[in-house]
């Protein structure tokens, strides 16, 4: 609830022609990947790619967890333009993947890897009305199968939506629209020392509606917008998610908003149906979650403020605080220990049956600015501080789950016109919860084009230390370290 993820992709339009990396290294040990794209008569364009990549595994101090990563896939896009007017666009991608993934995460098999393969396709029809007024249609399919030496895993999707944009009088711009998703889920295997399902087919239903107004109150300088979506789910029934926002503009270089907003996360399958023993913590003692078919949905109540500026021609900043409560939200409660004498030796069992708890607030500030230095070379930086107070924690847990302050700098400099150095550096405070120290971590890539079609880079990532910790679960599956790589590749386009 905490964002919006926007995935943008180039129409195949945009990507004619032909293109082809290869590379490998240290712990990007391999990748490869190729596309073509063309035309058929004048108005639609197509492309095709196929693409592979092996990561190698983290640095593990015990020498049992192997947390290598391999996938392969290929697919597909169509844009079709009748008329070649950009009236109507149809557009229609596909792919298929397979791969084996985060190895090394069942409990009662730290040796097993989770093999991955799925495929979707989505079409998608957008037609415009005028120069102010649009719809879409989108349809998608997914279906998603995991398995390991423990379970089976198997997700159809289908998911439909329409969106319309129009504007009403002069002042007025409406977008709204409606949605469905039909989730098909089965999971089969499991038992008491992984993750259990009394159920192992289940549909779950979902439909919503949504409506935005953006009002101009004066002309170029004042917008309100107001919105909602309603989205009815099989768990908590009817949810409701409205948000208002306010933007003032004195001129076209200084911009301050605010805005307050409602957010929901509706209880997962897993915490409705599953049961998950987790350890051992200790030897022969561990935890095990049930589920709760009467959980409520969590809900946040954010609070924003913001301003930006375009101080000069090479320097733009802007700065935002937010504020978010959170209430029910979804954790294992702790119950009363019980010793299980099957399998054997005898255990103890530390019953965590899903809860929804008192609540929690955040608040933090995020700052950011891009500097141009020159023609050749530009400079972006972030700074965010977080805080997060947790009702009913008297240890501090989850306090500690997150890390107070972050800054990240990036810098991209032309040395010359077919030279490129690019340096990424970021700085991530402790998790005291885990006992992860704060570090400070450094990419840099290095790009050279002998000729217009051609590219080769050397890449070096976490250059600063030879491993480092970012996250740990100690009693569970413990977490690796992140190591030092170095990775060189070749790119060839036409």
């Amino acid at each position: 609830v905490n964002g919006v993820i926007n995935v943008i992709t180039k129409s195949a339009k945009d990507t004619q022609g032909a293109y082809a990396m290869g590379g490998g290294g240290t712990h990007e040990k391999d990748m490869e990947a190729a596309r073509v794209g063309g035309r058929i008569g004048k108005d639609l364009y197509y492309r095709v790619y196929g693409k592979h990549f092996e990561r190698g595994a983290n640095y593990d101090p015990t020498g049992q967890i192997d947390d290598s990563w391999r996938q392969g896939r290929f697919g597909f896009r169509a844009d079709w333009e009748p008329g070649c007017d950009d009236q109507n666009v149809v557009t229609i991608t596909g792919d298929h993947y397979v791969g084996n993934t985060d190895c090394g995460i069942v409990p009662t098999d730290p040796t097993a890897g989770m093999r991955t393969t799925g495929e979707s396709l989505l079409m998608r029809w957008r037609h415009a009305c005028g120069e102010d007024s649009n719809w879409s249609l989108q349809a998608f399919y997914d279906n998603t199968v995991f398995s390991n030496s423990a379970l089976t895993q198997g997700d159809k999707t289908l998911d439909v939506e329409f969106q319309y944009r129009f504007p009403l009088g002069d002042r007025h711009s409406l977008t709204c629209g409606a949605g469905f998703r039909s989730v098909d889920s089965l999971i089969s295997g499991g038992d008491q020392f992984g993750p259990f399902v009394p159920t192992p087919h289940f549909i779950t239903n979902y439909t919503n509606q949504f409506i935005q107004d953006e009002i101009t109150l004066i002309e170029d300088r004042l917008f309100f917008t107001l919105g909602c979506k309603l989205e009815q789910n099989p768990y908590t029934g009817l949810e409701y998610q409205p948000t208002a926002r306010l933007l003032y503009a004195s001129d076209r270089k200084h911009a301050a908003w605010g805005a307050i907003s409602r957010a929901v996360r509706t209880p997962a399958r897993a915490e409705e149906q599953a049961t998950f023993t987790i350890g051992p913590i200790v030897p022969d003692v561990y935890f095990r979650d049930y589920p709760n078919d009467n959980l409520s949905s969590e809900a946040m109540f954010a609070y924003e403020i913001g301003y930006r500026e375009q101080t000069t021609e090479n320097l733009s900043w802007d700065v935002t605080a937010f504020y978010n409560v959170y209430e029910q939200l979804i954790t294992p409660q702790m119950g009363i220990p019980f010793v299980e004498f099957v399998p054997p030796p005898p255990h103890l069992i530390i019953p965590a049956p899903y809860g929804n708890a008192p609540g929690a607030d955040t608040c933090g500030v995020e700052l950011s600015g891009n500097y141009a230095v020159s023609r050749r070379w530009s400079v972006y930086c972030q700074y965010t501080f977080f805080h997060i107070n947790v009702n009913n924690d008297p240890d501090g847990y989850y306090v500690g789950n997150d890390p107070c302050n972050q800054v990240y700098l990036r810098s991209s400099w032309d040395l010359r016109d077919d030279v490129h150095f690019d340096l990424m550096a970021r700085y991530v405070d402790r998790l005291s919860a885990y006992d992860v120290s704060d570090y400070i971590s450094m990419d840099l890539r290095l790009g050279w084009r002998p000729r217009k079609q051609l590219e080769l880079a050397v890449v070096g990532q976490n250059l600063l230390q030879e491993y480092h910790w970012e996250y740990f679960t100690e009693g569970i599956v413990p977490a690796t370290e992140v190591p030092r790589g170095v990775y060189g590749t070749l790119t060839w386009r036409r």
